[in-house]
């Protein structure tokens, strides 16, 4: 497996993580909508699904559960971070909604992934 196809979804896990531990005075209390941290959680668990499942795709030998992979990848990161918040933060807390939102988003990816490859607008797989 080349790990370079992965630069993004690494870079992509570090800004998540940094972004999720933070101490909460850093994070802007302005609410534009009802619920827009679950919807922020989806759309960050999603880009990252979808950066993984690229990774995945661009392989010369992509495993049959590829898809299923970068959900449960995503979905687990996001459940630890939620954890991490609770034990390792000291004004940040753990919420099932937000760990729901993150599998949500991910889930999502497939269904964009699938979109985006039937549409030619993914390239094919490399050959290195």
């Amino acid at each position: 497996m080349n790990i370079k196809k992965f630069t993004l979804s690494i870079l992509l896990l570090i800004v998540i993580a940094y972004l999720s531990l933070m101490p909460t005075t850093n994070v802007s209390n302005i609410k534009l909508f009802h619920h827009q941290d679950k919807i922020i959680h989806m759309l960050m668990y999603l880009i990252l699904s979808l950066s993984i499942l690229y990774g995945f795709y661009k392989q010369i030998k992509l495993f049959k559960y590829f898809k299923l992979t970068s959900v449960v990848i995503a979905g687990l990161y996001g459940i630890l971070l939620e954890f991490c918040q609770a034990y390792f933060t000291i004004n940040r807390e753990c919420e099932l909604l937000d760990s729901l939102a993150n599998i949500i988003g991910a889930i999502l990816s497939i269904i964009i992934f699938n979109i985006l490859v039937n549409l030619h607008l993914i390239n094919k797989r490399s050959k290195n």
